[in-house]
């Protein structure tokens, strides 16, 4: 059996759900597809150079979660985390 550790996980509801798993000790990420019921194929994957410049950021996390809102980088609502 294979134990996971120290890992946050975001639900996003913005578009197509998903739910992401971030793993801080590999600074890697998973992503569901809820309506796929499946991973992402190639996933885990690092985070650096998905996410802007959050990869500095992933060993700090401690929980995750996001609302629907205006986003300062979208002129429409969308999900911020």
């Amino acid at each position: 059996m294979t134990t996971i550790k120290n890992f946050v996980a975001v639900d996003w509801r913005s578009g197509p759900d998903r739910i992401y798993f971030f793993f801080k000790d590999t600074n890697t990420y998973s992503r569901f597809n809820l309506g796929d019921n499946r991973v992402e194929e190639n996933h885990p994957t690092a985070v650096d150079d998905h996410w802007d410049d959050f990869d500095k950021h992933v060993k700090d996390l401690r929980f995750g979660f996001n609302t629907s809102g205006l986003n300062w980088k979208q002129v429409n609502e969308g999900d911020i985390t």
